[in-house]
C-alpha cells in the first residue's frame, strides 16, 4: 500500500479522536473549576475594556461566571470576549481557561458603585467615645460603626460642652482632644458633639456625655465657671498663713458659714485633707512639700478658693 495513502487513513481516524479528547479534557477542567466557584483574583489575563466588556488572554477554551455581586453576563460566557451589565453593587467576574492541557482561573472586580452617602442616624447618641483624664484632658473619638463610608465625609467639626458650650472647632479628624479649663467641675456633664458634613451636603450629628466630679486649679481655655477665688487677702480669712506643715490651719466660723465641704488641696486639685463637720481647725499633712496650696470651701454651686502658703517650719 502507498505510504501516503496509509498516512491519510490514520489521520482521518485519529483527528476526530483527538478533537473529542480535547473537548472532554477542556469540559472536565472547566466543570471542575465551576463547581469549586473560584473567586480569588490571582494573576492576570483579563482586560477590562471599560465599556461593559472583558477580553481574556488567548486560550483554547473559556468559561466566565459572576462569582460575587449582582452583575449579569449578557453574552460570551464561553468566548474570549464577554459582555456584562452592572447591577446595584460591586461585582467580581471569574474566568477559567484551558490552554495546552492546563486549567487556570482568575477574576476581575467590576462595577465600582459609588457609596450611598447618608447619615446612619441624624442625631445618634452613643457614637462619640469619651476618655477622661481627671480634670486635665478629655478625648473624643467618633465610632466608625456609626459613620457613613469614609469617602462620603467632607469635613468634621467638634464642640465641647462643660458648664457652657465652647466654640466649634473644625478638625476634619475622627478624634478631638480638649484641655479641661480651670474650674470646679463637681457633678458636671462633659459633652462632646460632632458635625460630620458629607460630600452631598448632608450633615450628620453625633454626641455623647459623661458625668465628671473634679476640680481643676490650673489654667484652661477660658475663665472658670462656678469657681471663685477671693480677692481678699487669704491670710485674713484662714490663719496662720503661712502655716507650718504638720500644724493646724484655722478657718473662722464666718468663712465656714453655709459651707457644705471644706478641702485642702494642691495646685493640681488633688485633695490632701478634709475638714471634719462642725470643726474649724484643719490639720496640714506633715508629708507634703513646702509651697502653695489651696483651701476649697464649697457653698451651693460655687467653690471659694483660699491660697495658703505652707512652710517647713
Amino acid at each position: 500500500m502507498d505510504v501516503d495513502i496509509l498516512k491519510q487513513f490514520f489521520i482521518q481516524i485519529l483527528n476526530p479522536m483527538k478533537t473529542k479528547l480535547f473537548f472532554l479534557l477542556a469540559g472536565l477542567c472547566l466543570f471542575s473549576f465551576n463547581v469549586n466557584a473560584q473567586c480569588e483574583c490571582k494573576g492576570d489575563g483579563i482586560t477590562n475594556n471599560n465599556n461593559g466588556t472583558l477580553t481574556a488572554s488567548n486560550a483554547d477554551a473559556y468559561f466566565w461566571e459572576v462569582c460575587s455581586g449582582d452583575a449579569v453576563i449578557t453574552s460570551g460566557s464561553k468566548d474570549r470576549n464577554l459582555s456584562f451589565e452592572c447591577g446595584d453593587r460591586a461585582s467580581t467576574i471569574s474566568l477559567t481557561t484551558f490552554k495546552n492541557g492546563t486549567c487556570t482561573t482568575t477574576c476581575i472586580e467590576v462595577c465600582d458603585v459609588e457609596p450611598e452617602c447618608n447619615c446612619r442616624d441624624q442625631i445618634f447618641q452613643g457614637c462619640v467615645e469619651i476618655s477622661f483624664e481627671p480634670c486635665t484632658t478629655a478625648g473624643f473619638v467618633l465610632r466608625s460603626q456609626c459613620l457613613p463610608d469614609p469617602s462620603c465625609i467632607e469635613s468634621i467639626e467638634w464642640q465641647v460642652g462643660l458648664g457652657h458650650w465652647r466654640p466649634r472647632v473644625t478638625t476634619n479628624t475622627l478624634y478631638y482632644t480638649y484641655d479641661i479649663p480651670q474650674g470646679n467641675w463637681t457633678n458636671h456633664y462633659l459633652v462632646g458633639r460632632a458635625w460630620v458634613t458629607l460630600t452631598n451636603g448632608k450633615v450628620c450629628k453625633y454626641s455623647d456625655q459623661i458625668l465628671i466630679d473634679c476640680v481643676n486649679l490650673r489654667g484652661g481655655d477660658g475663665p472658670s465657671n462656678g469657681l471663685i477665688q477671693d480677692n481678699d487677702d487669704s491670710s485674713t480669712l484662714v490663719y496662720p498663713n503661712p502655716v507650718v506643715k504638720g500644724s493646724h490651719l484655722q478657718i473662722p466660723n464666718n468663712v465656714l458659714k453655709g459651707a457644705t465641704s471644706v478641702q485642702f488641696m494642691d495646685s493640681t486639685g488633688k485633695v490632701l485633707s478634709t475638714l471634719d463637720q462642725n470643726d474649724n481647725s484643719m490639720l496640714i499633712p506633715s508629708s507634703i512639700n513646702p509651697g502653695i496650696y489651696f483651701v476649697a470651701i464649697k457653698k451651693d454651686q460655687n467653690t471659694q478658693l483660699h491660697k495658703v502658703v505652707v512652710s517647713q517650719n
